[in-house]
């Protein structure tokens, strides 16, 4: 639950980056979006592995 729970979170942060003019930027030339993905995969491989 708590995986879930920071899974969350994340794409609520990543929503309110996204919404920022100066670095939906970032986002849309996949430097966040991929920073996102990755801890998500991470997180998803952890919760897999317990």
């Amino acid at each position: 639950m708590v995986i879930s729970f920071i899974v969350i979170c994340l794409e609520g942060i990543s929503a309110l980056v996204t919404s920022r003019a100066n670095l939906s930027q970032i986002y849309h030339n996949g430097v966040f979006a991929q920073f996102v993905n990755s801890l998500k995969l991470g997180l998803a491989y952890k919760l897999g592995c317990l």
